[in-house]
């Protein structure tokens, strides 16, 4: 049986865990000579070693409440959900968020080891101290907890095993020889390759392929001087969270200061976003980032 026949069986069967799909799915990378394909399977089955900017979105769960432990003056309580209602917006989404960080094989051992529905995140005693003391009336925070539900990891693990497969479902469909034998898979154009993968494997959201045509979307997408339609467009294009945020703080900054144009704190973040591709960023997506900037300032693409 050929490899991708073979991969397709693995992924389809989920009698087969979807480590044991991603071994596979390894050596097709390797074949398909995308470093891409390669870097992502890798991450998938050896965990993302808290690399939060290569993190997909679908590893970031966001069914979190969180609950902890009180004491004062009155007593003690115990077990009870912390409300986040004090703490400004980007405080309490990142509360509110787990990063899945470990490789595959241990959330499925997660999964079958725990009957329960619940999973908890320790969050550090200092940090519970500082942000929900108070929160209930002369009551001191001694410990708190992320609560995320079991579901979370089973989602985790469907998501994994459907994007493979349409990954793989769409290279068969685009190129049908390659189930007549594994030499055929040296035809593929590896751009295209590529393309299919990101689309598949990162969503549909993301923009896959460069041109003109994309050129025009960032510009119909990105107002001018407007920067909820630059965080939505660097949303769709896979920038990560917590770089939207940092440069929506620099060009926050630099707007307050005289002059016109792009300011200092956003050059530098612009200079630190070119640098991605060594982190295994595809360009084009580098390429666009910078232009949904450009486009927010006004500057011709």
């Amino acid at each position: 049986m050929d490899l991708i026949a073979q991969l397709q069986n693995d992924v389809i069967d989920t009698n087969n865990s979807i480590s044991t799909a991603l071994r596979r799915a390894q050596v097709l990378a390797y074949h398909l000579k995308i470093d891409e394909f390669k870097n992502w399977v890798e991450n998938e089955l050896n965990g993302y070693k808290d690399k939060l900017e290569k993190l997909p979105d679908y590893r970031r769960c966001r069914t979190v409440i969180i609950k902890g432990n009180f004491s004062g003056t009155s007593g003690i309580i115990n077990n009870v959900e912390i409300p986040l209602s004090h703490l400004s917006k980007y405080k309490t989404e990142s509360f509110r968020e787990i990063h899945l960080f470990q490789g595959i094989k241990a959330y499925e051992s997660l999964i079958e080891e725990n009957s329960g529905g619940i999973f908890s995140n320790h969050i550090p005693v200092d940090v519970a101290m500082a942000y929900f003391s108070d929160v209930y009336q002369g009551m001191q925070c001694i410990s708190a907890r992320k609560e995320f539900p079991k579901s979370a990891l089973v989602e985790l693990l469907d998501t994994v095993r459907n994007r493979l497969l349409s990954f793989v479902l769409e290279l068969q469909s685009e190129f049908p020889n390659l189930t007549s034998s594994d030499e055929k898979l040296r035809d593929i154009p590896s751009e295209r390759a590529q393309s299919i993968f990101h689309y598949y494997i990162y969503g549909d959201n993301s923009i896959i392929s460069s041109g003109q045509d994309n050129d025009i979307k960032i510009q119909q997408n990105v107002v001018q001087n407007d920067i909820e339609t630059l965080i939505k467009t660097l949303t769709s294009l896979g920038v990560s969270p917590e770089e939207i945020h940092t440069l929506e703080e620099s060009i926050t900054d630099d707007e307050r200061q005289p002059g016109r144009g792009i300011g200092p704190k956003t050059k530098k973040w612009i200079e630190y976003f070119k640098q991605k591709a060594d982190d295994g960023i595809p360009q084009i997506l580098i390429d666009l980032t910078l232009k949904a900037i450009a486009s927010y300032y006004g500057i011709p693409i």
